[in-house]
């Protein structure tokens, strides 16, 4: 098979996704985008689903492929962690046709939830916090945070920035002035009475 017309495939379904929607877009439509027969999606994905199911796949093995090479620069705990939202930040002003599969995809989950959709999802979600838990316990332990669950302070971190890329690219604002934004909020809340950084 050929990885150049899987890869239109994709991009052009991310696109189409987060214009229109998983439930508006068809397959025809993705194929017309990415300048090949309709026949040919169904060589690469059994269905709309599956091509669907893929984008937010691909979008996050990305992802956290560019996380890993960027914490890998530095021990400290602290840093990793700015690095880790300026990364989504960055990916996300790039990448912003993806974002919205990324939630569409928690969104499907949350209205049509099959058990083993959900298990699916959640497990999915749980693996790309684990690495930021695991910092978060560095900090911890290092004295740079307040006693507290990592696990909690992942979630939090997560949250605020999900929220902060939702409402910057739904507005059409620049990504690049929020990162600092996010992270300050949130060491306010976690840093340890007295650390300066």
């Amino acid at each position: 098979m050929d990885d150049n017309k899987r890869d239109k495939i994709l991009l052009a379904a991310q696109e189409l996704f987060s214009e229109r929607g998983y439930h508006e877009t068809t397959v025809e439509e993705i194929a017309k985008l990415a300048g090949i027969a309709k026949g040919t999606v169904y060589i690469y994905f059994d269905s709309k689903e599956q091509l669907f199911k893929e984008v937010i796949k691909s979008g996050f093995k990305e992802l956290t492929r560019i996380v890993e090479e960027k914490i890998e620069t530095t021990n400290n705990p602290i840093e990793k962690i700015r690095l880790i939202v300026e990364t989504y930040f960055n990916y996300f002003d790039m990448n912003r046709s993806l974002f919205r599969p990324l939630m569409m995809g928690e969104i499907e989950i949350k209205r049509r939830p099959s058990q083993q959709k959900r298990k699916k999802y959640i497990e999915n979600y749980k693996r790309n916090l684990r690495r930021l838990s695991e910092i978060m316990e560095e900090a911890i332990n290092m004295g740079y945070f307040k006693p507290a669950d990592p696990w909690d302070l992942s979630l939090a971190l997560a949250g605020i920035m999900e929220k902060f890329i939702f409402f910057g690219i739904e507005d059409g604002k620049s990504l690049k002035t929020l990162p600092d934004k996010a992270f300050d909020i949130f060491m306010r809340g976690a840093l340890k009475e007295g650390v300066k950084i």
